[in-house]
């Protein structure tokens, strides 16, 4: 009998460490992909610490915002403002704290430590760069101005195909 109580026991401690781990850091981890690519590509990639060329994934740590820098001989050098978002995965930890009587809880402390409650925007980068006019000015793209520029170069490409259609 005392190997039963033994093993319940084991169980539970168990269950109590599976349910600390934050929800949100299970299943999108501490880091995103995001993917950048320019036109022309080949575009120099700065971000943090790293440098690397268009077209690239990078991993990007969810806990803060990030400014991407693209630059190429001849072109303007062009910025995109990557902001955090809520991460709705990180609701589940409610969930699990209203299951366990508040102790899955620290899954939620985990999550926001970790940055995992949260998700970046844009994730999906694409810049059409500027020939340089010698202005100096760099142009600077955010998730809104990323989604007017692709639906521009979507009818663009569009009209180009009915011209085309039609002759």
């Amino acid at each position: 009998m005392n190997w039963m109580k033994n093993i319940l026991v084991l169980g539970c401690l168990l269950l109590m460490v599976v349910i600390q781990v934050g929800c949100a850091t299970v299943v999108n981890g501490t880091t995103q992909e995001v993917t950048v690519d320019t036109k022309p590509s080949g575009a120099i990639v700065m971000v943090d610490e790293l440098m690397t060329h268009t077209p690239v994934t990078l991993k990007l740590s969810r806990k803060k915002d990030h400014v991407i820098t693209l630059m190429m001989m001849g072109y303007k050098p062009a910025k995109v403002h990557i902001k955090r978002g809520f991460n709705p995965v990180s609701l589940g930890n409610i969930g699990v704290a209203a299951a366990t009587g508040g102790i899955g809880g620290v899954g939620g402390l985990v999550d926001w430590a970790t940055g995992s409650s949260r998700t970046l925007n844009p994730s999906d980068i694409y810049v059409v760069m500027d020939l340089d006019d010698d202005s100096g000015e760099a142009v600077v793209w955010d998730a809104e101005s990323l989604e007017e520029a692709a639906k521009k170069r979507e009818e663009q490409e569009e009209a180009a195909q009915d011209q085309e259609t039609h002759v």
